[in-house]
């Protein structure tokens, strides 16, 4: 897991109010995405994350908003249920 974890560690132990995350779950295998998410939900719970990546169907299930962005313009906002 290398450099994610690395990140999560650093956040668990020095929480930010807003975190920027570019493609952090690129590297990774399907568990260990799941396991990155469920850390990141616990301390996004007191921040605001910004997640840029490709794999938007990681993150949809979790997160309260997903804006989706192309050559520079908002295209798409999906909202959590």
């Amino acid at each position: 897991m290398g450099k994610p974890l690395l990140v999560l560690g650093r956040l668990l132990l020095n929480p930010k109010p807003i975190i920027l995350l570019d493609e952090a779950t690129s590297s990774l295998d399907l568990a260990a995405v799941e396991l990155f998410e469920d850390v990141l939900l616990h301390v996004s719970l007191s921040a605001t994350v910004i997640a840029i990546t490709h794999q938007l169907h990681h993150f949809r299930k979790k997160f309260d908003t997903i804006v989706s962005v192309s050559d520079g313009r908002i295209v798409k906002q999906l909202l959590k249920d």
